[in-house]
């Protein structure tokens, strides 16, 4: 048993408000009740000393030792997690007498002498009692709501300032550029895409794109200065399949809020997939795991996480990995490319309406030029108004997946028929995508002067039309079945 626990006694505890006091719920007044009336020679059932827990959990020993007044609120908290976590049942005095032990190895003085001046314990029988009925898995209806209060939000009706959540899409569709434009609109405080934020610091951690986050960063930053604050950005993920990931977590995010003086209130990592390397993504025990350890330092910090992810192999059947992902999370924003821009889908919202909350496309943004001379660029999230959209769709006709692929059918047929006999068919039997690039975008300049694809946009084209059976790929060839 360690020593320090071991000499500390605790006879009572501070003066509370009265049992009548205005403020209290039922549920309120009846445990304070409990805690007054108590007896403070044993409120340990046997095998509830706190010895155990300071022994053999690094955590709690951690959080006990800690002697630093601003920690010690934070602590408290984490500390009444931990005990209640080990045993579910423990009565409100018990919580109160722990609570008492750990007030003292922090060497905050208290007394229960009424005439006693510069007590440093600003704890009650109140605060104990509502730590207390927090934990307790069965509570009745009417004390629950009796002091309602609405959800607090990052942004608005979409995510909870208290939460974990998920955007994913395929690869390359611009998810981190889209994380990015979050991370910046919650830190200002300005509107995302019409919905309206409540500021504050945010912490966005990458695993990927090393090397192009310094442009991503200097392509948000380009039009304005860092006066009105800037996000912090943390290199690389701890992996929460390993000990310590939770705790250096913790640490990065409370840096930030000492370092900005500002609560940070939203969390990026960016990809989940390396928060979680080593585990098995299909397995649901594993994703629990990882998603519980987020969701307690959520609860922990009031903060929300946002979870950057990918689709499957197939991107019609969704978010990779095991379906407890998605049954686990608060909420889950899908991005699917349509009629040449990004949806952002609302493919799961828990406590509010699903409503899809607009589309957007990436605007590239000039960064000057390399050693050789070469244009450096990187892009920006250009929110895409209902207006705009009709005025292009006036202009240049439907221009739906769909539409690119059957364009790009009709051309490959056409050139098939007409094909010299030293064309692309001379060789080997299919077009290149190279090929097909020329031919569908000189067929869009056609019609209605649409816009010219980049490669990764005809690759997604091309890629639809395999997986729709149209074209059959032979190793950097496709023909037509």
């Amino acid at each position: 048993m360690s020593t320090a626990i071991k000499s500390q006694t605790t006879t009572a505890i501070v003066q509370d408000p009265a049992l009548n006091d205005p403020v209290m719920t039922a549920d309120e007044r009846w445990v304070v009740g409990k805690i007054k009336s108590a007896h403070y020679g044993d409120l340990f059932p046997e095998g509830h000393e706190i010895f155990m827990l300071h022994e053999l959990n690094s955590e709690f020993r951690r959080l006990w030792e800690d002697k630093k007044p601003a920690n010690f609120a934070r602590n408290r908290e984490s500390l009444t997690q931990l005990v209640m976590a080990k045993w579910p049942y423990l009565s409100a005095p018990g919580l109160a007498q722990c609570l008492a032990h750990f007030q003292t190895s922090c060497g905050q003085c208290w007394s229960n002498d009424p005439e006693d001046e510069g007590l440093a314990w600003d704890y009650d029988d109140l605060s104990v009692a509502r730590l207390w009925l927090k934990r307790q898995a069965v509570r009745r209806a009417g004390a629950l709501i009796e002091n309602f209060t609405s959800i607090d939000y990052v942004v608005d009706r979409n995510i909870p300032r208290v939460s974990v959540g998920v955007v994913y899409g395929p690869p390359n569709i611009g998810k981190s550029f889209l994380a990015l434009h979050l991370a910046d609109a919650v830190r200002q405080g300005r509107d995302w895409f019409g919905l309206r934020t409540n500021k504050c610091d945010v912490l966005y951690m990458y695993g990927e794109g090393h090397a192009g986050i310094m442009g991503r960063l200097k392509a948000l930053y380009s039009a304005r200065s860092f006066d009105s604050g800037d996000i912090a950005v943390h290199d690389g993920i701890p992996n929460l399949c390993e000990a310590g990931a939770v705790e250096t977590i913790r640490q990065a995010i409370t840096y930030c809020s000492e370092r900005s003086g500002v609560d940070v209130g939203l969390v990026i990592i960016d990809t989940f997939s390396k928060a979680v390397a080593g585990a098995n993504e299909d397995s649901s025990s594993d994703m629990n795991v990882a998603l519980g350890k987020l969701r307690a330092l959520a609860e922990e910090l009031n903060c929300a996480f946002v979870l950057v992810h990918h689709t499957g192999k197939t991107t019609a059947r969704g978010m990779r990995g095991s379906s407890a992902i998605m049954g686990d999370v608060d909420f889950c924003l899908e991005l699917q490319e349509s009629r040449g821009d990004v949806q952002i889908s609302v493919k799961k919202m828990r406590d509010a309406e699903k409503a899809d909350i607009g589309s957007f496309r990436l605007k590239p943004v000039d960064l000057g030029r390399d050693n050789w001379g070469s244009a450096i660029s990187s892009c920006l999230v250009e929110p895409i108004s209902p207006r705009n959209r009709v005025l292009e769709a006036k202009a240049g006709g439907s221009d739906t997946r769909a539409d690119r692929v059957g364009m790009l059918v009709s051309e490959v047929r056409n050139y098939h028929e007409t094909a010299p006999s030293t064309g692309e068919f001379s060789e080997l039997p299919g077009l290149t995508q190279a090929a097909m690039a020329k031919l569908l975008n000189d067929a869009r300049l056609k019609p209605g002067n649409l816009a010219q694809l980049d490669n990764k946009g005809v690759s997604r084209v091309v890629q639809s039309a395999v997986d729709g059976g149209i074209f059959l790929k032979r190793g950097t060839r496709y023909s037509l079945i």
